[in-house]
């Protein structure tokens, strides 16, 4: 309901705004871009779209549209609502290329980043049993039941494995684990974010999985953590954006969705050989310094918007 309601207070409200320099909207759901439109011009001012997520993109892959036939207008109305706009943002390269191929030119690529200074390494951690990690949303695009078919091949191995995360698909996820009894998997709330920082730094193999629907472009933003933390990544994804970043950062290794084969043989890999995970460790380190950094990012931001006034 917030989704609905909140964007359209903040309209209301903006009688007591004083006039910005830009709109500056963060469209999660796609009305909080047309407040946003409505907003820039009441004042009379360039109009910044951020996306997180290709609406109505997300929501058929996975499965949430009610009827297929609602795709074409409702993409219709979302490119009518970008097109409207001085400037794109998003965080993903498919995106860029996907509104390209719609005739809108100009979107900036800005990755999901990561406070480097925050999230840093433990490079002394020692741990017994070894930890696998898993974090985030728990949602209906993630595909976690993966990380749990994985932790099954493994219930008569030391390896603790962790998920922490709440989201739509929790309760399911706690009772697949209790009927499988896997004794190996432990949840965990989502921690205040130095919380968080410390318990992955002190993992030994950082999982992040993608249901095998999803086609939109899209990058966990758990990716940017693990590497800033020279936190080893298996990725079990579909041919994707997130899959082309932790092979082009050298931090990881991916498999096909569903690869449970697969993605057993290379845990097993890798937490048998720690020079293996500390040199991907470190490559995801250096991978997130150079291109994910925070305040690197923030300066992309800042003369971006610069430019659009």
């Amino acid at each position: 309901m917030e989704h609905l309601v909140g964007p359209w207070l903040t309209l209301l409200a903006s009688r007591r705004i004083r006039k910005p320099d830009v709109v500056y909207a963060f469209v999660q759901p796609l009305s909080t871009g047309f407040v946003a439109r409505m907003l820039a011009s009441v004042f009379g001012v360039p109009l910044v779209i951020h996306l997180q997520d290709l609406f109505p993109h997300n929501v058929k892959d996975t499965g949430l549209l009610p009827h297929q036939a609602l795709f074409a207008p409702l993409e219709a109305l979302a490119l009518a609502l970008y097109r409207k706009a001085q400037g794109i943002i998003v965080h993903a390269p498919g995106a860029v290329r996907y509104l390209e191929n719609h005739h809108i030119p100009g979107a900036l690529h800005l990755p999901n980043w990561v406070d480097t200074s925050l999230v840093t390494p433990d490079p002394f951690h020692d741990n017994t049993p070894p930890r696998v990690l898993c974090a985030g949303n728990l949602g209906l695009a993630q595909g976690t039941e993966q990380f749990l078919d994985l932790a099954a091949r493994f219930q008569s191995h030391p390896i603790s494995f962790e998920i922490y995360g709440e989201g739509a698909r929790l309760g399911a996820l706690l009772e697949h684990a209790k009927r499988e009894g896997l004794a190996n998997v432990r949840f965990y709330p989502m921690l205040p974010e130095a919380e968080y920082a410390r318990e992955l730094k002190r993992a030994d193999l950082f999982v992040v999985t993608l249901d095998s629907r999803i086609h939109y472009p899209v990058i966990p933003s758990r990716i940017a953590d693990a590497m800033a933390s020279s936190v080893p990544i298996l990725g079990m994804l579909p041919d994707s954006d997130a899959r082309a970043e932790i092979m082009k950062s050298r931090g990881g290794v991916v498999v096909d969705c569903g690869d449970i084969d697969g993605a057993s043989t290379l845990v097993q890999k890798l937490l048998d050989d720690p020079k293996l995970r500390r040199k991907m460790g470190q490559a995801g380190r250096r991978y997130a310094e150079e291109n994910l950094d925070r305040e690197k990012n923030l300066q992309v931001l800042r003369r971006f918007l610069s430019d659009v006034r």
